[in-house]
């Protein structure tokens, strides 16, 4: 309940207008190109390096007067362990968990295959983390419930704005 609690709380602003479909932000083009690529492109010229086909398994953390910070980042890359040291002046950032995690597609006459946490590399990261810290949260209140709590998000090809109209007459929102 108290994990469930937080996640309201993160989202509470938006809440009051999901019947109308106003608190939900939306891109001008699909989430690609309107955030992946122009920050890729951002990164890029301020030389950070970019790993592809590289998952996070784990964090060494150094804990020093009550603070814990990341020393080392544990990943493997084509079935090959490594590490990444961290310096004192760098940030690490992480996605622990994600209602897109282990997406997959569908098509028009074939339903997406519903993935399991371990499809994909953000929960178990979470629940490595987490793992004798109480200060990680508990991940297995989302990650073990995946089926009652799967995000589904659906796009139509259309020939006709008759649909777009009546969703901005009912609810004054653009989709």
């Amino acid at each position: 309940a108290v994990e469930f609690k937080r996640y309201l709380v993160r989202f509470a602003h938006m809440v009051d207008g999901f019947d109308r479909l106003s608190g939900i932000m939306r891109t001008v083009y699909n989430q690609y190109d309107s955030m992946v690529r122009p920050l890729q492109k951002w990164l890029q010229a301020r030389e950070v390096k970019v790993e592809l086909n590289t998952r996070v398994t784990d964090l060494e953390f150094d804990e020093r007067e009550g603070e814990m910070r990341v020393k080392g980042i544990v990943y493997d890359r084509a079935g090959k362990s490594g590490e990444i040291a961290v310096g004192d002046q760098d940030l690490v950032l992480l996605t622990l968990g994600s209602m897109t995690e282990a997406s997959s597609l569908g098509a028009m006459d074939k339903a997406p295959k519903l993935l399991a946490k371990t499809d994909g590399g953000a929960w178990t990261l979470w629940e490595t983390l987490a793992a004798g810290r109480p200060e990680f949260g508990r991940p297995e209140v989302f990650a073990d419930h995946i089926n009652e709590s799967k995000w589904i998000s659906f796009t139509t090809t259309m020939h006709d704005p008759t649909f777009l109209r009546i969703v901005n007459e009912l609810t004054g929102n653009v989709p």
